[in-house]
């Protein structure tokens, strides 16, 4: 009798030899125990191949409860038997104890062969699909999500990004999720969605759909109760009692997705983040944030503290770009000036805008440089050419040349050829033609 098991047994591990023969098995040194693992080793496997997953199941399921260790192969069939079973089964029962089983082999398999965030990511494919119509799941099934992103940053899978977004608006609906970790979990999922939507050419189509899901779960569940009174009222009083850094970034969050930007606590709270974690970026937003409020002078100083922290010709052409335009908004034209050739001296590729604006600059000045003398009068508009000529706008040089002095005029007053430095505040040299 023991003869014919062996060779029963025999006969099946030569049937299917070729499927593991490369595979690696740490088998029991137990005689008895490597008979049993090796017998349920080739049932599992042959069931599989025969598409008797139910059969299939009952050899995995010894396998993965007595030899955990036998082989990373074992995890892979589990991979395979599990969820056709699952799909197949009609007693919901069985089928939630073959969910469980199947997602309690992913966490043996990483306890056991490793490969952590390979592994969760694929766990993840099925978490939400098995866990989403089970409230008891849904806590273990948000943490999965947060666990996959925290190990794969943007490598995690675009279906699992997807799902994310789902079990942490399903938690925020069912009250088990306060409303700023909810937007804090929202922007970490999307902004693994746009670096793949923009770096990730093999997947961009499906990591562009998944981005629109996401914004749509965003706009569905958590839009409507970030009214800007709402945050005020009801989310902001830890940050007035403690104006820390740790409630400003949860305020600035909620207050970001709000648009909530003319708010004054707005303001309070980006002061409270720019002033522990200087950044160009921070600085750069008071200085937008205090230009809308009217407090230009506010304004200036936090562009010129971006400009400061800039780490790039090009990031500090912008702060001062932004501070030349408030310059010249309200009519101080020699602090607009000056700040239009910082800029261009910074980021040389704007020259061709700065000497723009020094040319309007000057082509309005025609009342404060006004001069007894016809020619001398009109030789703000010459200065305002020779701005325009350096930044090749040819329409503007012939706007400019309208307000020449005329030949005659030059003519008669012996300025051909004369040099003339302007005494108003242009104090730039022209040559009169």
């Amino acid at each position: 009798m023991k003869v014919n098991v062996f060779l029963s047994i025999l006969a099946m591990m030569l049937g299917s030899f070729a499927a593991y023969a490369q595979a690696q098995y740490n088998w029991p040194d137990d005689p008895k125990q490597r008979a049993e693992a090796e017998k349920h080793n080739v049932l599992y496997y042959d069931a599989m191949q025969a598409g008797n997953y139910e059969e299939s199941a009952k050899s995995l399921g010894i396998l993965l409860t007595k030899y955990p260790k036998l082989s990373e192969e074992v995890y892979k069939g589990a991979a395979k038997v599990y969820p056709e079973l699952i799909q197949k089964l009609t007693d919901e029962e069985a089928k939630k104890a073959y969910q469980d089983t199947f997602m309690m082999s992913f966490d043996q398999r990483i306890e056991h062969f490793g490969k952590a965030p390979f592994v969760t990511n694929y766990k993840g494919y099925y978490a939400y699909q098995f866990y989403s119509t089970r409230p008891e799941k849904h806590q273990e099934t948000y943490d999965l999500y947060m666990k996959i992103m925290e190990l794969n940053g943007n490598k995690t899978y675009f279906y699992n990004a997807q799902y994310a977004m789902a079990i942490v608006a399903t938690m925020y609906v069912g009250k088990k999720l306060p409303l700023e970790q909810g937007i804090k979990d929202y922007k970490q999922i999307s902004a693994i969605a746009k670096h793949n939507v923009s770096n990730n050419e093999k997947e961009k189509t499906e990591w562009t759909n998944t981005e629109e899901e996401i914004n749509k779960m965003f706009a569905q569940y958590f839009k409507p109760a970030l009214t800007c009174d709402f945050i005020r009222d009801n989310l902001s009083q830890k940050f007035k009692e403690t104006k820390s850094l740790e409630e400003a970034k949860k305020l600035q969050n909620l207050m970001v997705a709000a648009d909530c930007y003319k708010e004054d606590l707005f303001v309070q709270v980006m002061e409270v983040t720019s002033k522990e974690e200087p950044s160009y970026e921070n600085m750069k937003a008071l200085g937008k944030l205090y230009e809308a409020k009217g407090n230009n002078t506010k304004s200036v100083e936090y562009y010129n503290k971006a400009a400061n922290m800039a780490r790039s010709g090009v990031e500090k052409g912008k702060a001062y770009k932004e501070i030349m335009e408030i310059y010249v908004r309200t009519g101080a034209k020699q602090s607009g000036r000056s700040y239009a050739q910082k800029m261009m001296q910074a980021d040389p590729s704007q020259s061709s805008y700065g000497y723009t604006v020094i040319g309007n600059l000057y082509l309005g000045s025609g009342g404060q440089c006004s001069n007894d003398n016809k020619v001398k009068a009109k030789a703000y508009a010459i200065a305002a050419y020779n701005a325009y000529q350096k930044a090749g706008n040819s329409a503007k040089m012939a706007t400019a040349k309208q307000y020449f002095p005329s030949n005659e005029e030059i003519f008669f007053e012996k300025l051909k050829g004369q040099s003339y430095t302007l005494e108003c505040w242009i104090g730039e040299t022209v040559t009169f033609p």
